[in-house]
This record gives C-alpha cells, sequence and structure tokens, in this order.
C-alpha cells in the first residue's frame, strides 16, 4: 500500500485576542486537519492594526489541538512565512495586508500569494461575500489556487462572478475529513 506524502498545511490568520467569527471557522479547520494527523499543520498569527497576538495566552477564547505548530508573526513581511505545500489565506487576510499603514510589507504579502516565487499552493478559504470593500474580495478571487467555499451559494457567487467551475470546491462547514 502506498501511502500519501505527507502535507505541510500553513493557515496565514490575522489574529486578534477577541473572538472573531472568521477566525472560529478557520481554527476549527486547522485543528480538523490537524487532528488527523496525517500532515503537518501551521498556524501563523499575524498582527492587525487593532492587535497582535503574541502567544496562546492572547487566545483563551480557542482550544487548539496539540498537533498545531503555532507561529507568532511581528509583521506581514513574507520572509517571516515558513516554508509549506499548501498556504491558506482568507478575504480578511487581504484587508488586513492592504490597509493604510501597511502597504509595502502588506503588498509584498500579497504578492507571494501569486508571484510563483515560492513554492507553496495558495488556497482562499472564503466564508462570506460582501463583507470586505469590493477591490479586495476581486483580488481574493483573482489569485491563482483553488477557492474553497464553506457553504453552497458561495460557489454559485464565485461561478456567477466569472471564476472557473474547476478552481470551486464546496465543503460544507469548512470541514470534510475525507478531501
Amino acid at each position: 500500500m502506498i501511502t500519501p506524502a505527507r502535507i505541510t498545511w500553513t493557515f496565514l490568520a490575522p489574529s486578534l485576542p477577541r473572538p472573531a467569527g472568521g477566525l472560529i471557522a478557520l481554527f476549527e479547520v486547522v485543528n480538523a486537519i490537524a487532528g488527523e494527523g496525517r500532515d503537518l499543520v501551521r498556524l501563523v498569527h499575524l498582527p492587525t492594526a487593532d492587535a497582535q497576538v503574541r502567544d496562546l495566552g492572547d487566545l483563551p477564547w480557542f482550544t487548539f489541538d496539540d498537533a498545531v505548530e503555532h507561529h507568532f508573526a511581528t509583521s506581514l513581511d513574507p520572509d517571516e512565512l515558513p516554508d509549506s505545500d499548501v498556504v491558506v489565506f482568507t478575504t480578511m487576510l487581504l484587508a488586513v495586508a492592504l490597509a493604510p499603514g501597511t502597504e509595502a510589507v502588506g503588498r509584498r504579502l500579497v504578492e507571494s500569494l501569486h508571484d510563483g516565487q515560492r513554492s507553496w499552493c495558495p488556497l482562499l478559504f472564503l466564508q462570506g461575500s460582501g463583507v470586505f470593500p469590493p477591490a479586495v474580495e476581486d483580488l481574493a478571487l483573482r489569485l491563482p489556487g483553488p477557492k474553497v467555499c464553506v457553504g453552497s451559494w458561495l460557489v454559485e457567487c464565485l461561478l456567477q462572478r466569472g471564476v472557473p467551475a474547476a478552481e470551486v470546491v464546496h465543503i460544507p462547514n469548512g470541514v470534510d475529513p475525507h478531501r
């Protein structure tokens, strides 16, 4: 029997010291993949204009699987990101990266998601539409890689916006342990 190769996942999360719906969903997916025990799962906690999470003590509102490897970044600098097979990002990440005051390093982070200089496959984890500025949401849909939608209505929305069907995946509630 051939054992599938171990995948290294890196989730980029603009983390906050308070509960946020989008982070809860992302963290649940992180736990689900880590809990399977097959792959290496990293969670990079990125600073926002509102806060910087420095350690797990800053996140008492969520319990992570022990297998999750945490990195607490001090900036949005893409050079601080670990090598990975798959990098999972959200529209929130793009909004944080392109916010006033983060332009130079934030743009470098966004560019690293599509410039082909890194060996990773970028994957958009999409939980909603119409939440962030249209330019940010349009950019998220234009970036290469799969778009994983937590709702079937999001799949329809992406197809109507011209995203190729081959790039769109629906995983109900964000977790499908068979994928």
